[in-house]
């Protein structure tokens, strides 16, 4: 209750034993190891893995499609099709020798919109967004 010498008591309190061994603790604690949701926590890491790997490769997709000056939709935007543009052409050829692209496409490829894939168009026009802001930014600075 001394209110007026707080900052004293809350040094003191901050080097005493027992707060370090709370420290200690509470580290342990907060390591995923022994936490009652470390299962959790695995699954949501990779599950944030598998969405990177998406993305890297509709990334690398969208660089060199762009960096050519190539167009990027066909008229039909299904897999499979044979008017489906030069984005999903490429998606289904690098598909052809990498499987983790391959069960993507066949888990998440044509399930209709308010579904995420990052595959879609929309999500193509946001990421030439974000690289084009990012552009812009370079060359103003």
């Amino acid at each position: 209750m001394d209110w007026r010498n707080v900052i004293k008591i809350v040094k003191q309190h901050e080097v005493s034993k027992e707060h370090t061994n709370c420290q200690i603790v509470f580290l342990r604690r907060s390591n995923n190891i022994g936490r009652i949701d470390s299962d959790l926590c695995i699954q949501i890491n990779n599950e944030i893995d598998y969405w990177k790997n998406v993305l890297k490769r509709v990334i690398a997709i969208i660089k060199k499609l762009g960096s050519r000056g190539l167009p990027f939709r066909g008229s039909v935007e299904k897999f499979g099709s044979q008017n489906n543009g030069n984005f999903m052409i490429c998606l289904e050829l690098i598909s052809e020798f990498d499987p983790f692209l391959s069960n993507h496409i066949v888990q998440h490829g044509n399930p209709g919109s308010g579904h995420t894939s990052y595959l879609s168009s929309t999500t193509c026009d946001e990421i030439i967004t974000l690289i084009t802001t990012q552009v812009t930014n370079v060359i103003i600075k």
